[in-house]
């Protein structure tokens, strides 16, 4: 065929490839985050979307739109150091600047769907640098982008979870280029993916990862294809890890200082906080059938509420396990698959916590694993490495020459039953040891449709597993594709809801009140628990409507006064509600009711001195100014007192009387207060995070080093392809 439809069809071929298709329907399920306008991922107890990622944004953005970043949210938590918290990551370069293009929610919406294309391109190269087919690398890229992990995540709206995720193939691509050829383009590549991941500002998932990654590298450096050039391997690594630091400086300087801020307060470092959501020995059987406790992601009840199934369950289909099985089975000199299975074993051992004891050996051994609850989240490193065994295991199907089916049966036979064995025993301790009859029940009235899902899924896996007519890899490819696009469809994508961003609203008694006071999420009787009020459902009425509030739905490190707030908040409510300037208790999100405190306290108060100057009434304290980030007032006071703010004592904040800087006091453990003279003053506080101002300046610094390293890779691979240029000129 000639002419311009000839030119066509041979330009257009590669868009009906394999890879393409499989992509293509990868991420069209999740089409629907950029089609969904003004609709936001389904509300739900583990959702925090709608409940703080969505409004504290929007808060973000008006910030933004008065010309200041948003360093300081005064309307939750008495305030809290907004860009220094792990969940906004507001220096991200893939997700902030769209808060300038659209609204909150479409912008968080967008940055996720794109993220999304760039996990299954990652994976997809990342299966082709280990020497897989394309068609298997396609499948590994589709294992990759509905893992349950992914979903489980994206579901419930932890944002940075899902970004950090989408990261992670390309992580270990550049890990991987390392080790076997370190190269500037590999350095830029490892030096740009952990900067990104680290400005990302949650912790855990860079710290798994550089964790799995190092471990990679040191196998390698030992006895794999890094021993051969260690210095360069070592050199990419140390300078890669060093600029990369210096770009996510801007979070992360000020994340340490947040850090630092809380560390008498925190809980962190123990056995009992790191095990906290692990895994039990059920939870197992759940990476092969999800539903085993129920689902409320899809509607299906728990089993034992509250089950956080989005911290435990990464399922990866059934024909993923039958692929790595097919492709352990198989003899071969290929050291990255035990390197990536032994990696994988050691994911699942961290995920179950204390529920063996070699997580409290490993504790002992490697720093910083006591330091993050839900170490189940190891799993999406995992994941990445499970979605390689099962391409490689694909491949193993597709060329093989072994002699018979039988053989392959009767290998595998030894393995399924030592593995059901183990299985039996750890479900005999956990379900066969407690509520059976009641599960029985549950399983019957609750889940018999996913039963018969899952076990069609299996039958159809195994067949593809053992049927060993011969079809070209295009047709097994599909044929893979299809059973797995449609488990991880029905049992992973299916959690993706949505549903209409209604406008939140708050009792008209708490909107025509004085806005400087606050209000509080609790029960009509004056009972609060610390975790209660920080996990509070109230953000989005608190930032639509610019009304204070004292909790918060912040997941992460809080100042040591917020904890110090909501602890008095569970001892002494009465007083603490005074103190804090609380004028309202508000009972029932969904349909809020407001309870009146008594006499409160005005938030910006002064207290004389003299007890005649306190007994006549007289109002002393003027405001001029009261912003996000500074508050101005005018005092007149004959002998002189206390300036107090019933806002958080945090670093950062300074005082000053007339111009003067004063030192600033903390009163009543958690709020900020300052010594003011006799006479008419003019008080400021104003907020300067200088940890935020030294960190840019070392991002700008890693910025620049990572332009460099871009020019030195470019260079580099101009300088390669000349070489060969030459050489098949002189040939």
């Amino acid at each position: 065929m000639s002419g311009p439809l000839g030119r066509f069809v041979y330009l257009s071929k590669p868009l009906f490839s394999l890879p393409v298709l499989i992509g293509i329907v990868a991420v069209l399920p999740y089409t629907s985050l950029i089609l969904t306008g003004d609709l936001v991922l389904a509300d739900s107890p583990y959702s925090d979307y709608l409940s703080f990622q969505v409004p504290m944004r929007e808060f973000a953005q008006r910030e933004f739109a008065s010309g200041r970043f948003p360093h300081w949210n005064p309307l939750v938590g008495c305030g809290i150091p907004m860009h220094a918290t792990q969940q906004l990551a507001l220096c991200y370069p893939l997700l902030t600047p769209l808060l300038w293009l659209f609204s909150a929610n479409i912008a968080i919406k967008v940055s996720m769907f794109l993220h999304i294309i760039l996990c299954y391109i990652g994976q997809y190269l990342l299966a082709r640098r280990m020497n897989l087919t394309s068609a298997s690398s396609a499948i590994s890229g589709l294992i990759v982008t509905q893992s349950g992990f992914l979903t489980n995540h994206l579901a419930v709206g932890h944002v940075a979870m899902v970004l950090d995720y989408a990261i992670l193939p390309w992580y270990l691509l550049s890990v991987v280029s390392i080790c076997r050829q370190p190269s500037w383009l590999a350095t830029t590549g490892f030096a740009t993916t952990v900067g990104g991941m680290l400005l990302l500002g949650h912790p855990q998932v860079p710290y798994y990862a550089l964790l799995m990654g190092g471990m990679w590298a040191l196998g390698s450096l030992v006895c794999g294809a890094a021993a051969k050039k260690r210095i360069a391997v070592c050199n990419c690594f140390i300078s890669g890890l060093i600029i990369a630091i210096l770009v996510a400086s801007i979070q992360l300087i000020p994340a340490i200082e947040l850090a630092r801020d809380n560390r008498e307060m925190a809980e962190r470092g123990t056995l009992a906080y790191a095990s906290q959501y692990a895994l039990d020995c059920v939870d197992i059987f759940r990476q092969l059938f999800p539903p085993l406790r129920g689902n409320p992601l899809v509607e299906i009840p728990e089993f034992h509420p509250p089950d956080f199934i989005h911290e435990k369950v990464s399922y990866l289909g059934i024909l993923t396990w039958c692929l790595i099985i097919r492709g352990a089975l198989y003899r071969s000199s290929d050291r990255w698959a035990r390197a990536a299975g032994l990696l994988s074993i050691f994911a699942f051992v961290i995920s179950l916590g204390n529920s063996t004891i070699l997580f409290r050996l490993i504790g002992g051994v490697i720093p910083g694993l006591y330091l993050f609850r839900c170490p189940a989240r190891i799993l999406g490193v995992a994941s990445v490495f499970l979605a390689l065994l099962a391409a490689r295991g694909f491949d193993v199907q597709s060329t093989s020459k072994e002699s018979s089916t039988k053989v392959q049966l009767l290998r595998s036979i030894p393995v399924l039953l030592i593995m059901d064995a183990v299985l039996m025993f750890l479900l005999d301790q956990s379900i066969f040891g407690s509520k059976w009859t009641g599960w029985t029940q549950f399983v019957m009235e609750q889940i018999p449709g996913e039963i018969q899902m899952s076990a069609a899924i299996m039958l159809a896996s195994v067949a593809f597993l053992f049927w060993r007519v011969k079809l070209s890899d295009r047709v097994q490819g599909l044929l893979a594709f299809g059973i797995l696009a449609l488990d991880l469809g029905y049992f992973n994508v299916r959690a993706v809801r949505y549903q209409v961003d209604d406008p939140p609203f708050l009792p008209r008694i708490v909107l025509n009140e004085d806005r400087q006071f606050r209000f509080v999420e609790g029960f009509e009787t004056l009972r609060f628990s610390k975790d209660a009020v920080r996990y509070s459902r109230l953000v989005p009425q608190a930032t639509r409507f610019q009304v204070r509030m004292i909790g918060t739905n912040e997941g992460g490190v809080l100042p040591a006064a917020c904890e110090v707030l909501y602890r008095n908040l569970q001892e002494d409510p009465e007083k603490t509600l005074r103190q804090s300037s609380c004028r309202n208790i508000v009972s029932n999100p969904k349909h809020p009711r407001s309870t009146p405190v008594v006499e409160p306290l005005p938030r910006v108060r002064f207290i004389p001195e003299s007890n005649h100057e306190r007994a006549s009434g007289q109002d002393l304290v003027k405001i001029l100014t009261d912003e996000p980030q500074s508050i101005e007032a005018q005092i007149q006071t004959p002998l002189g007192g206390q300036f107090v703010v019933a806002d958080t004592f945090y670093p950062g904040w300074s005082a000053l009387i007339d111009g003067d800087p004063v030192q600033m006091d903390r009163v009543d453990n958690c709020f900020r207060g300052i010594q003011v003279p006799a006479g008419d003053h003019v008080v400021q506080m104003q907020f300067r995070s200088d940890s935020f101002i030294f960190g840019s300046r070392l991002t700008i610094v890693g910025s620049l080093a990572i332009v460099v390293l871009a020019w030195l890779a470019f260079r580099e691979r101009l300088l390669i392809k000349r070489q060969a240029l030459d050489g098949s000129t002189l040939s």
